[in-house]
C-alpha cells in the first residue's frame, strides 16, 4: 500500500502584481501527469489513421467512437469514415454505414468490460480516390467514475479577501482517466473554477482554490465536477460540500484553527464473462491535516521557518519543516510561500486588516491543480492557463499510525528572530462508514446474450475532527 503525503495551501492574499523566480515548477492542465489506464486503440493504413474508443456504461450498453483525429486533445483529422465493421468476442460481426465525416459513433450490442473488439474502418478522401482500410483491436473500458471526495476550508475567514480552499477528487472505476471542469460555489454562486483537470485511472488529485468571498455568516461551499470527458459513469457523486464562517473583522477569529481527516477504503470487484474473468482489488488509506494561525501584528517575512508535527496515541503521523520561501507583493500586502512541499507553507500580511496568517496543509494526492482564482491573484493582468504541480517530495511506503480518539499538533513558526507556537488537540469523531455489498451471483444478461457473474464489496471509513483556540 502506498500513501503520498504532501502539504499545500492556497495563498490568502489577492491579486499578485509581480511574479518572482524560484516558484515551484508547474505544468499546464493540458498535460497529463500520468496515463496508466487502458489506452485507446490507434491504427494507420497509408496516410489514413484512426483512434477508436469503446466505453461500457452503467446501463450495460457500450458506446463505440472512432475519429480520424484524436480524442485528447480533441482534434479533427483528415478523411471521412464511410463504413465500419465490428467483430465481437462471440465471433459475430456488426456492420455500420459511416458518417461522411471524420468521426463516427454507435452502440455495440453484446459486449461488456474488457471485451476485445475488432474494428475495421474505411476512410476516404485521404489518399486520392483510394479507400484506406484501417484495422485496430480495441478493449472495452468502463467509463471513468469521477468522485468529489471532500472539500477542506478554514472554519473562519475574512469577507472580501482570498480564502484557501482545497478539494480532493478521485477516479473509481480504474479503466481509464478523465478530464473534468471543477467549479466552486458559495451559497450557489460560482466563485472559482479549474478547467480541464486530468484525473488518472484510480488517481487522486487535489484542486487548490483561492476565491474572494463577499458574504458574511455561515456560507455553504460546494465543489462540483462537471463536463467530464469522455462522460461520467455516475454523476451522483460529483459534488462535495462544507461550511465556512465569513466575518468582517479579524478580531472575530480565534488565534488558530486546525482540522484532520483519515479515510480507509477497500473496493473489491469481480466480474466473469464468457471471454474472461476480471478482478479489481483497491485499497487506500489517506490522512490529511490543516492548520491556520493568525498573528495580530505585521510579521517581517525574513529568516522564516515553519514546522508541524502530528501525533496520535504515541505515533508520529507527520513531521515536516520548511525554511525556504519566495516573497511577492499583493494588492493587500505581502505574501511568502515555500518553494517545495515538505511541507508547503504560506505566510501573508494583510495591510488593511493588520494581521498575519500562517497556513499549512498536508494531504494525499498525485498532483495539486491550481484554480483560475489562484492564477489571477498571482498575475491579475495576464493570468496563465490553470496549472498543476507534482506532489513527489514526500512519500512513504507505510502509514506511521492510525488516528486515535484525539490527535495532537505541535506547530512552530519563527520570523526575524520572533517565535510562535501552537499545540492544538483535535478530538476525532466516530467513524462514518459506507458499505456496498453485492454477494457473488450469476444472471442471464439478455443485452449481452450470455450469463454474467459478479461480486462487489465496497467499504470506506472516514474519521475527522477540528479544533480552534486562542
Amino acid at each position: 500500500m502506498r500513501l503520498s503525503v504532501f502539504s499545500a495551501a492556497a495563498i490568502t492574499a489577492a491579486l499578485l502584481v509581480p511574479t518572482l523566480p524560484a516558484q515551484p515548477q508547474s505544468f499546464p492542465n493540458s498535460q497529463k501527469y500520468k496515463d496508466s489506464g487502458i489506452h485507446n486503440a490507434t491504427g494507420r493504413s497509408g496516410s489514413a489513421s484512426i483512434e477508436a474508443r469503446a466505453l461500457f456504461n452503467r446501463d450495460e450498453t457500450t458506446d463505440l467512437e472512432i475519429t480520424t483525429g484524436s480524442f485528447d486533445p480533441h482534434a479533427a483529422g483528415a478523411g471521412t469514415i464511410s463504413h465500419v465493421q465490428v467483430q465481437v468476442p462471440s465471433g459475430g460481426t456488426q456492420n455500420f454505414d459511416g458518417s461522411s465525416a471524420g468521426t463516427f459513433a454507435t452502440k455495440v450490442n453484446g459486449v461488456g468490460p474488457h471485451a476485445q473488439l475488432g474494428v475495421q474502418t474505411n476512410v476516404r478522401n485521404v489518399d486520392g480516390a483510394r479507400t484506406d482500410v484501417v484495422s485496430v483491436s480495441e478493449i472495452v473500458k468502463r467509463r471513468p467514475d469521477i468522485q468529489a471526495v471532500h472539500i477542506t476550508a478554514p472554519q473562519s475567514a475574512v469577507r472580501g479577501y482570498n480564502v484557501a480552499i482545497r478539494a480532493t477528487l478521485r477516479e473509481l472505476n480504474g479503466d481509464t482517466g478523465a478530464r473534468a471542469d471543477l467549479r466552486l460555489y458559495a451559497d450557489g454562486e460560482l466563485i472559482d473554477r479549474a478547467e480541464g483537470t486530468w484525473i488518472d485511472a484510480k488517481g487522486v488529485v487535489d484542486v487548490s482554490f483561492a476565491p474572494i468571498i463577499n458574504k458574511t455568516g455561515d456560507v455553504t461551499l460546494t465543489v462540483v465536477a462537471d463536463h467530464v470527458d469522455p462522460g461520467d459513469w455516475d454523476d451522483s457523486n460529483n459534488s462535495a460540500t462544507t461550511h465556512i464562517q465569513m466575518v468582517d473583522q479579524v478580531g472575530e477569529f480565534y488565534s488558530w484553527n486546525a482540522s484532520a481527516r483519515e479515510e480507509d477504503s477497500t473496493n473489491y470487484h469481480y466480474q466473469k464473462y464468457s471471454w474472461g474473468e476480471f478482478t479489481d482489488d483497491q485499497k487506500a488509506l489517506n490522512q490529511s491535516f490543516e492548520f491556520t494561525g493568525y498573528l495580530r501584528s505585521q510579521t517581517p517575512q525574513t529568516a522564516m521557518k515553519a514546522s508541524i508535527k502530528v501525533t496520535s496515541d504515541g505515533n508520529t503521523l507527520f513531521d515536516g519543516s520548511q525554511d525556504e520561501f519566495v516573497q511577492f507583493r499583493t494588492w493587500f500586502g505581502t505574501c511568502s510561500e515555500s518553494t517545495s512541499y515538505n511541507p508547503e507553507v504560506t505566510v501573508c500580511y494583510n495591510n488593511n486588516m493588520a494581521y498575519t496568517t500562517v497556513e499549512i496543509y498536508a494531504g494525499a494526492a498525485d498532483v495539486v491543480y491550481r484554480s483560475w482564482g489562484w492564477a489571477t491573484q498571482r498575475n491579475p493582468f495576464s493570468p496563465p492557463e490553470p496549472r498543476f504541480e507534482w506532489n513527489t517530495t514526500y512519500r512513504q511506503d507505510t502509514v506511521n499510525g492510525r488516528f486515535g480518539d484525539s490527535l495532537s499538533m505541535n506547530v512552530d513558526f519563527e520570523a526575524a528572530g520572533s517565535k510562535w507556537n501552537a499545540q492544538p488537540v483535535i478530538p476525532i469523531g466516530a467513524a462514518e462508514v459506507r458499505t456496498v455489498d453485492r454477494p457473488y451471483s450469476c444472471r442471464q444478461d439478455w443485452f449481452l446474450g450470455q450469463e454474467v457473474c459478479e461480486e462487489q464489496h465496497l467499504w470506506s471509513s472516514t474519521r475527522r475532527g477540528s479544533a480552534e483556540g486562542f
